[in-house]
C-alpha cells in the first residue's frame, strides 16, 4: 500500500531564475507560493507581491507556512534565515552570504527548526557528492570543479549566469576558503590558475573561488 505524503505549504522568497525552477519542481506535490517584488506567473503557483528588501519584516507572513525556501541575493539571505527562525519555520537556502549560518544554530535549536544553508550547485550539490565519496570511497583528495558553460559558445565569454550577478561578482572578489592538508585556509580569489580539458568544450581556465564553508 502506497502512503501519500502530506502536502506542505511552502513559500519561496525570490522569483528569479532559481526561485521559478524550484517552484515548478515543487508544485503539484505541495502548495507553493512565490514571494517577489514583481508578480510571478507560473501554473499552479501562488504569487505574493512583496518587498523582500527587509526580510525580518516577513516573520508574520512566514509563520503561515510549513517550510521557507530562500532564493534571494546573498545580501538578504542571512536576514531571511533569521526571519525563518523567529517564525519557527524550517528554512532551506540557496543564497550564499558572508555571514556564518552557524551563528543561528542555538536559536534554531531553541525554535525546533532546521536551517539548511548553501543548497545551490556549489556549495550544495557538490558538497553532497563530495560527502558521498568520502563516506564510500575514502579518497585521498577531492577536487570540485564547477563552471557555467553556455550551450551556445557565442554568448559573452561562453558563460551563463543562472543566479544573482551581484553574488557572482562577489564570489570572484572575496578570498576563497579551501581545505588544504585537512585545515581551512584562505587564498586569493582567482588564484591557483590551471588549464583543464573538458570533452566537447576544450581547454578552460580553472581557479579558486569561495564556496566551501559548509563542506
Amino acid at each position: 500500500m502506497r502512503l501519500e505524503r502530506p502536502m506542505a505549504r511552502i513559500i519561496i522568497l525570490g522569483g528569479g531564475r532559481q526561485g521559478r525552477i524550484i517552484a515548478n519542481d515543487l508544485t503539484g506535490d505541495h502548495d507553493v507560493t512565490v514571494a517577489d517584488v514583481a508578480t510571478v506567473n507560473l501554473p499552479g503557483v501562488r504569487s505574493m507581491q512583496r518587498d523582500l528588501s527587509r526580510p525580518l519584516e516577513l516573520v508574520g507572513t512566514l509563520h503561515e507556512y510549513d517550510v521557507v525556501v530562500g532564493a534571494l541575493p546573498g545580501r538578504l539571505g542571512f536576514a531571511a534565515a533569521q526571519a525563518a527562525v523567529k517564525a519557527k519555520r524550517h528554512y532551506v537556502d540557496l543564497s550564499y552570504y558572508i555571514e556564518d549560518a552557524a551563528q543561528l544554530h542555538g536559536a534554531a535549536l531553541a525554535a525546533g527548526v532546521a536551517i539548511v544553508p548553501d543548497c545551490g550547485l556549489a556549495p550544495g550539490l557538490s558538497n553532497l557528492i563530495a560527502g558521498r565519496a568520502l563516506a564510500t570511497r575514502k579518497p585521498k583528495e577531492i577536487n570540485i570543479q564547477v563552471g557555467g558553460f553556455a550551450a551556445d559558445p557565442k554568448k559573452p565569454y561562453g558563460y551563463v549566469i543562472t543566479w544573482s550577478p551581484e553574488d557572482l561578482l562577489d564570489e570572484y572578489l572575496r578570498p576563497a576558503r579551501i581545505i588544504r592538508d585537512g585545515k581551512v585556509v584562505e587564498v586569493p580569489a582567482l588564484s591557483g590558475l590551471e588549464i583543464i580539458k573538458i570533452p566537447g568544450v576544450g581547454d578552460v581556465e580553472a581557479f579558486f573561488t569561495d564556496g566551501l564553508r559548509t563542506l
